[in-house]
Formats: C-alpha cells, structure tokens, sequence
C-alpha cells in the first residue's frame, strides 16, 4: 500500500531520507521549505519513501515492499504522467541511492523507457580565483534582486526598463518558489547583463540554515566566455559573507561546462551517482534513448530507437538529424539521407553544420548527398 503525508507527518519520515541530506530539496521539503509531496508504505512506521518535488523524484528505504512498489508504478501511470500533461513538464529524474532500487525501479517505469545516467556533486572549498578581474568592458555584475525582477535599475541608454532576457530569468527564479517575494526572503543571486541584455545568472536554491545550493545557466551566444564562472564566484562569495559554509553543485557527469567550472570556481568532487531519468513525452522519449546509445557509439542500437520514435508520433528536428548521423555511421546510406532530408525539411538548414559532420562523410560521395546540399549552398 501507499500512503500520501500531511505535512504535519513529515517527522515519521526524516530518519529514512538522512542519508541523502547532501541533496537540500529534500531537506527543504521536510523543514516546510519548499512545496512537495511524500509517499510511504506505512503512515506510522514507515520503511520506504518517495519524495516527489517538482520534476525530481526521491526513492529511499527498503525496496522489498511490492505492495507499495506496485502502487508506485500506479502513481507515475495514473498521477504523474497526466499531471506532466496538464503541467507542460518535459522530463522527470528519478534518484535512488542503493544499488537495490535499480531493477524495482526498471520494474515501476518498464513502459516507460527510461534511461539511465550518471550525477555528479561537488562541494565548494576555496575560491580559485578573484570573479571582479574577470569580468571584461561591455559587461556588468547585477544582484538578481527586487529591482531587477521589476525592472528597474541602470541601462545603457539611462532608461529605466527591463533588461532583455529578464522574463527567462523570473521564469528560472518561479521555477523553485512560489512567488518573487518568497525567492527574495529566502534566497540570492547574481547575473551578467551585457550592454542591455542578461546574459546568465547564478541563483542560490534551498537555503537552510548554513547550507545552499548552485543553480546557474549561461544564455546560449555567450558560453565560454567566462560568465559562469564571474556569475557562481560572485554567488560563492555572497553566501560565505551570510555565514553559509557548506555550498553544492549537482550536475550531469557529462556536461564537461558545468564540470569545468565547477573546478574554476573552488568546488571539488565528492561522489557520482546513479539516477533514471525519461522525457513525459512518448516519441521524444524514444529518440532520447536514441541519443543516449549514439552519445555511446552504439550506432545501430540508436537507428532503432529512433525509428521507433518516428513511428510513434512527429518527432523533434534534432531527432532526424541525430538520426541521419547514426544510419550514417551504421552503414545505413539511404536511411541516412531520408532522415537528413526530414531533418531540412523540419528547419535545419544550417549548411555549415551539415558540410562539417564527421558522422556523415561517408555520404559525400552519394548523389542524394549532392541533390540534398547544393540547394543549402545556394540558398
């Protein structure tokens, strides 16, 4: 059976999530902090969990239970998965922390297709460089703060007006509190704006007590320029000033930007591991397994996943152009060509992009390739 908690009930529950105290959402979820709910198999003695907060879900516990494993599997079939729909949620990440969990969770989501990778966290320790010195002329640090999220403050032109790209910044800052002035009671951040456009931004996430979260992003256009890491020293340095001293970063063990600049700022490694993770949607769900399996060179597994996805529904663009490089690379010419062509037709015209693929050089030699190309070249 499965059991759902009032939030009066969450000390029942506190003993089991302890050995996942390093991710502070389900820190905040307990102390109230944040909006969420908790599932257990028994509402007294509970000995297994989950704790579901935004797209993230938390399994812990014992997974012997089938009763409330069979229930969760209902939960994400009957609960979840509309909810998504009515939410517009893209993907949710499943995290579990014993190696037991990882067939009964295959179990719970088997039509479901979810794919398997690794996280990484690390932990700040010292700051590796001063931020002040690297921010270059045209570009400034603003706090993200109630002027800002209003709009007003300093511009180029000496106008007060919001900054372009100020609307994602709000949607990033409501992604996690309730309201602006929830998010300026409870936590900080800092942004990069360039002449009249913000360019990227460093947030704190679940504040609690002494401890804090990164969450960051740099605008596309403006990567590799420095801006994340300007942005999380300026952060890093903000919160030790408030008496914060123990700061997390979680990230994708393969996003090598977020790793690098994690290391530049001061953070170390302290574990990797294992999460599921699965688009709501079905068809681009298949494609993404498509990528996971190309990202491993398994080329001839991703042809078959993304014809699955392309006989389920319309996929994304980036699915037909992933899926013209794997038939390429699986000696699959003409199932190459017909997803390159999907692909054009779909909107990816970017010439340059498609000449200097290493995967497709085996096409230049095909007339198709010459018929899909020049056309592009002339355009």
């Amino acid at each position: 059976m499965i059991y759902q908690l009032q939030a009066t009930e969450y000390e029942t529950v506190r003993p089991l999530f302890k050995e996942v105290d390093w991710h502070l959402s389900t820190c905040a979820l307990l102390d109230g902090a944040v909006s969420g709910t908790i599932y257990v198999d028994h509402p007294v003695k509970p000995s297994a969990a989950v704790a579901w907060i935004g797209h993230r879900f938390y399994v812990v516990g014992s997974h012997h239970n089938d009763g409330f494993n069979a229930d969760l599997r209902r939960l994400f079939a009957e609960t979840v998965y509309p909810w998504a729909q009515e939410a517009e949620q893209r993907v949710f990440v499943l995290y579990y922390f014993s190696d037991r969990w990882e067939r009964v969770i295959e179990e719970i989501l088997r039509d479901k297709h979810p794919m398997k990778d690794q996280r990484q966290y690390y932990v700040f320790r010292e700051l590796q460089n001063d931020w002040r010195e690297l921010i270059r002329p045209g570009f400034a640090l603003r706090p993200v703060d109630g002027d800002l999220l209003e709009g007003k403050g300093p511009t180029l032109s000496g106008k007060s007006r919001p900054l372009r790209n100020l609307d994602r910044l709000a949607q990033e800052v409501l992604s996690e509190e309730p309201s602006v002035e929830a998010y300026l009671r409870n936590r900080f951040g800092f942004c990069l704006t360039k002449g009249e456009e913000i360019v990227g931004w460093c947030l704190s996430e679940y504040n609690g007590r002494d401890r804090c979260e990164v969450g960051i992003e740099t605008l596309e256009g403006h990567r590799r320029q420095g801006v994340a890491t300007i942005t999380a020293g300026a952060l890093v340095e903000h919160a030790l000033s408030r008496g914060i001293t123990r700061i997390g970063w979680h990230c994708w063990a393969s996003n090598a930007g977020s790793v690098a600049t994690a290391l530049r700022v001061g953070f170390r490694k302290e574990r990797e591991y294992p999460v599921f993770f699965a688009w709501f949607d079905e068809t681009a769900n298949l494609a993404v397994n498509g990528n996971m399996c190309f990202r491993r060179r398994e080329y001839a597994d991703a042809t078959a996943w993304y014809d699955r996805a392309f006989e389920t529904g319309e996929a994304p663009v980036w699915a037909y152009w992933n899926a013209a490089r794997a038939n390429a690379m699986a000696g699959q010419a003409e199932a190459a060509l017909v997803s390159l062509r999907r692909a054009v037709e779909k909107g990816f015209t970017d010439v340059g992009t498609i000449m200097g693929s290493e995967h497709l050089k085996s096409l230049h030699v095909t007339r198709g390739w010459r018929e899909l190309v020049e056309p592009l070249r002339k355009a």
